[in-house]
């Protein structure tokens, strides 16, 4: 199993200058997107996650496209899973395609 990196999103509330916002981050960098009122507040948080996503796979275009186009073993190209850690603030890990790893208190022991 590979461990990934997780991705915190976070609302932030509307100012005099700007509108709501969602930041997303993690070690290798952030980003902030405007909220979009047609969707819920998850959604957004998963808009600003897959915004982070793209724009690393944008990075990491050479090392990571075939000929074809496609992507080739780019470890951002995974589906990923969403919880809740508080108000307003979200963490999404990517995980194995097709496969949901648990880990057990249990197995720690």
């Amino acid at each position: 199993m590979n461990i990934r990196q997780a991705i915190t999103t976070k609302y932030l509330g509307h100012t005099n200058y700007r509108g709501t916002r969602i930041k997303a981050s993690c070690s290798r960098g952030s980003l902030t997107v405007s909220g979009d009122a047609s969707l819920n507040l998850a959604e957004n948080h998963i808009k600003a996650a897959v915004e982070l996503i793209k724009s690393f796979m944008d990075n990491d275009h050479e090392n990571y496209r075939s000929e074809g186009g496609a992507w080739v073993n780019n470890p951002w190209n995974h589906p990923f899973v969403t919880g809740v850690t508080g108000p307003g603030a979200y963490v999404h890990v990517l995980i194995e395609d097709g496969k949901l790893f648990q880990s057990r208190p249990e197995a720690a022991i």
